[in-house]
């Protein structure tokens, strides 16, 4: 009984080997190895192939198989869905199938409804006439009185007169009073030379009250010995500073060489950050003058915006 249990055993090993090797297929791969066996696994990443010396071997990516394993692979029907993408159609064969493909219909485009354009041609008073023209029409009307209201405060000329004269002509009103010299130059020029000795207004008073830090408000006494200037200091919101003021109060400081009355003062302008010690108002503007060091004889430049205090105070030793 058991010899003929294991002849039982034995020729099912047998047969099973039997049908394993009919089974199974050598598949060539392009770098001309050569993997033969059955199929164990078909995958999109590859194919495992159960091999007939035993084992199974690594999963090949479809790529590496050359064309007759990929034709003999997609007879199987567990790899043919992955095998079919990497066969080549013959050139042949595509322009059969190509031929045999039914023929796109034309596709067959229909003007679309446009609009006439008008007949007449459009000029210049047609386009200025138009909502879009009359809009840039008022907004240069405007800009043109803003321009001449500012010139007017720039140029110190009244601006009624200024603004009247550029509604009538637009344009051609700003330009013209922009061109013209600045209103009271020379006066202010004039002025400034001729009253260096003028009494100010609202000047603080030096000597003990300077020295204690009083903030006290006096008059400066006029000039007395020949025209000797007064020490006394102007600070912002009692006086304004401008061009007018420097020409008026200082205007022994513009000479190259200084008079009698000013050889022994000198002129302490103070900022918000800097102070700057000067005997010379070299150049002056509108909005800036120029000022020569005493320590370092160097020029620079300061605005009448950033002052905040000028002193006149006696050269000391």
């Amino acid at each position: 009984m058991m010899r003929r249990y294991l002849s039982f055993c034995l020729g099912l090993w047998l047969t099973a080997q039997f049908l394993g090797v009919v089974r199974a297929e050598e598949y060539t791969m392009t770098n001309g190895d050569a993997l033969r066996g059955a199929i164990a696994s078909a995958k999109e990443e590859g194919l495992i192939v159960s091999l007939d010396v035993g084992g199974y071997s690594q999963r090949v990516p479809w790529a590496k198989f050359t064309q007759d394993a990929l034709k003999r692979l997609v007879k199987d029907s567990r790899a043919k869905a992955f095998v079919e993408p990497f066969i080549e159609i013959p050139l042949d064969l595509k322009i059969k199938r190509r031929a045999a493909k039914p023929k796109p219909k034309p596709i067959t485009l229909n003007p679309g409804p446009r609009a006439e354009r008008p007949d007449d041609k459009t000029g210049f008073f047609a386009a200025v006439t138009s909502p879009l023209g009359l809009a840039l029409l008022a907004a240069f009307y405007l800009a043109n009185l803003f321009a001449a209201y500012e010139i007017a405060v720039y140029r110190r000329r009244p601006a009624a007169l200024v603004c009247g004269v550029s509604a009538l002509l637009p344009g051609v009103g700003p330009i013209v009073f922009i061109s013209l010299p600045l209103h009271g130059e020379t006066m202010a020029a004039d002025e400034g030379v001729a009253e260096p000795d003028a009494e100010p207004d609202n000047v603080t008073q030096t000597g003990a009250e300077i020295a204690s830090g009083s903030l006290s408000i006096a008059k400066t006494a006029k000039p007395a010995g020949g025209g000797a200037l007064q020490p006394a200091v102007y600070s912002r919101g009692e006086t304004t500073f401008n061009r007018r003021f420097f020409e008026t109060k200082f205007a022994g400081f513009f000479r190259i060489v200084p008079g009698e009355a000013e050889k022994n003062m000198m002129i302490i302008i103070r900022c918000a950050r800097d102070e700057h010690v000067t005997k010379r108002i070299s150049r002056i503007t509108a909005n800036e003058m120029h000022l020569v060091l005493m320590k370092s004889g160097e020029e620079i430049t300061v605005t009448f915006t950033e002052i905040t205090q000028v002193e006149l105070r006696r050269q000391e030793g």
